[in-house]
This record gives C-alpha cells, sequence and structure tokens, in this order.
C-alpha cells in the first residue's frame, strides 16, 4: 500500500487471511450492548468499543493464512489450541484446570490455582495478551512475574503457562462463559471462576459471573466450572483462607485479617529485599536504588506472606522502568 502523493514511502500489510463476503448488514448496537454487555451504558468500556466499532458488519466464509503477531514477552509462551492439547496429552494430564488473568499473580491467585491443581492433573496459568484497559501493566513486566513465580512457587511439572491471544470486554457474566468455552478449546476440563470475574464498575454483582453456569447445560459447556470466593490472609488461622472457611470477623481487628489481593499487602507486610531484587532484576532494572526495599523476612508466617506482595512489586517495577 502507497501512502501519500509523490512519495516512495509504502506500508507493508500482513495477510492474516481471506473473507469471501457474502453479506454486507447493519448491526443494532444497542440491543448488542443490552444483550452482551446488560448495559447501554456507553461509560462501560465495552459498550464504548462496539459503539466506536460502528454498525456496519461484513460477514461471509473465512479462510485464515497466518496468525496475529504478539510481542515477544508473550510468543515465548504461545500455545495454539492444537499444541495445548498435545501438551496435556504427553504430560499424561486427564482432568487440566485453567486459570484466565490480565494481571499479576497475587497470593490469593496463588491459594485458589493450588487449591484446583489438588484435585485436578495439571494447571494452565492462561493470562489474557490482547488489549486491555488503560493503566494495565506492561507485557514484559508481567511475564517476568508469571516466569518468576512459574519457577519458584509452581511444581514444573504439573503447571504450564501459555498465553491466551484475546481481548477484555468486560462482559461479566456473559464473559466467563466465553472464557470457559476457549480454555475448553484448548483442552483444559475445569475453569476457574473467583469474584467478580471479567468485570468492571460496578455493573456487574460479585459472583454473577458464577451463577450464570447454573442457567447453562454443563454437558454442553463441555468444560467443568470451579467457583472459589474471595479469599485473605488471617493471622489467626496464619494462612490463606475465604469465608468458607475462615471462621473469624474480618472486623475482629486489623490484625486479625488481612486482605491478600490487588494492593499486593496483607497486614501492612511488604515482600523482602531478595523478592524485590529478583523482580527488579527479571525487568531490566538492576542499579535502581533501595528506597522500596522491605525489611528481611524472619517467621514462616512472614515467609508464607511473601508472594502477598508480588503485585505491589510489579507496580513499582512498572513505575521504574525507562
Amino acid at each position: 500500500m502507497k501512502i501519500g502523493e509523490g512519495t516512495e514511502e509504502y506500508v507493508f500489510l500482513k495477510v492474516w487471511g481471506l473473507l469471501g463476503v457474502e453479506e454486507i448488514f447493519e448491526r443494532d448496537l444497542e440491543q448488542e450492548a443490552e444483550q452482551v454487555y446488560l448495559t447501554t451504558d456507553k461509560e462501560h468500556p465495552g459498550v464504548a468499543a462496539i459503539y466506536e466499532e460502528g454498525a456496519r458488519c461484513v460477514a461471509g466464509p473465512i479462510e485464515s493464512a497466518a496468525l496475529p503477531d504478539h510481542e515477544d514477552a508473550f510468543m515465548r509462551r504461545y500455545l495454539t489450541p492444537e499444541e495445548s492439547r498435545k501438551t496435556f496429552a504427553e504430560r499424561g494430564w486427564k482432568r487440566v484446570v485453567a486459570f484466565q488473568t490480565r494481571n499479576p499473580i497475587h497470593r490469593a491467585h496463588e491459594y485458589i490455582t493450588k487449591a484446583a491443581l489438588e484435585i485436578t492433573d495439571g494447571l494452565m496459568i492462561h493470562p489474557l495478551i490482547g488489549k486491555t484497559k488503560e493503566g494495565d501493566i506492561p507485557a514484559e513486566v508481567r511475564m517476568r512475574c508469571y516466569e518468576v513465580l512459574m519457577e519458584d512457587y509452581y511444581p514444573q511439572d504439573r503447571v504450564i503457562l501459555n498465553v491466551f491471544p484475546s481481548k477484555m470486554h468486560y462482559a461479566g457474566p456473559r464473559e466467563a462463559i466465553l472464557h470457559a468455552i476457549a480454555r475448553r478449546n484448548y483442552g483444559a476440563t475445569h475453569f476457574i471462576v473467583g469474584r467478580d470475574h471479567a468485570g468492571v464498575g460496578d455493573y456487574y454483582g460479585t459472583y454473577d459471573a458464577q451463577k450464570i453456569f447454573d442457567e447453562v447445560d454443563l454437558d454442553v459447556l463441555g468444560i467443568q466450572p470451579l467457583f472459589f470466593e474471595h479469599s485473605f490472609w488471617c493471622n489467626r488461622c496464619e494462612g490463606m483462607a475465604s469465608g468458607k472457611t475462615c471462621p473469624h470477623d474480618a472486623d475482629a481487628g486489623a490484625d486479625d485479617r488481612g486482605l491478600a489481593g490487588r494492593d499486593g499487602s496483607a497486614a501492612g507486610r511488604r515482600a523482602t529485599e531478595l523478592e524485590v531484587g529478583r523482580f527488579r532484576t527479571a525487568c531490566g532494572d538492576k542499579d535502581r536504588g533501595d528506597e522500596r526495599r522491605g525489611p528481611q523476612a524472619r517467621s514462616t508466617r512472614d515467609r508464607a506472606q511473601l508472594s502477598l506482595a508480588k503485585t505491589r512489586v510489579a507496580v513499582e517495577m512498572w513505575a521504574l522502568l525507562p
């Protein structure tokens, strides 16, 4: 494709496939928004996206020629559905649980994935690599966070890291069904659905993405959902827990129960100097001062909480990158 009048500059486009045009039509954007996102509010990022795309559609048979390109950080962990099924078979996995994420894995994620691994043969950590919302953590930082976890916190022979080439729609419960179907196609038999799966703002209830599976024939769906509630670190239990397993009142005192979520903290604890240093080194930040280093852990409980700070460290790493 030549650009500009009287210029010798060209843009070379990669052909992904061919579409045999059989139909051109206008879609009802308001109806689609209501049916898919359960809202017509244009402040919802998914609704805003379909209005930005416009109503004109072209349809027909597609002949694939090539797969889309992705950042190098993602491509080193890229398996197609056919390749992932082959990998599961080679490892002898019959029960495979898939975990969807778009952020670095924090301690609560680690807890529920390991709980799911207890009842399955293998775990596929399957982070989404398509377009997310503004402000999300860059690809290289996210992938190094996953890889450090794979190296030190998960059994190598029972877990694989494979990227999922799709964007976030933020469609809440309906997107949970989409994600489950996609993971079935990759060969998973089970799929983790946590709190506020694929949610955004207050458009959906905390567990709407779990409740929608009651409306679906699981035999037809072809994959079994595994539901997990909000998880946290309980100082009195001295371990990770949820409302199903912990009897302690969250309001009993700040030292009794702490959050193990996206802020990466629990009762004010942070990662040790070693953990922060490893994340910095992983992202090429070897010489950036000591101001963010936390205290050295001394007790078993402190050691157990190191990974609570992974997400915070990842965010700090992002801020430190050139």
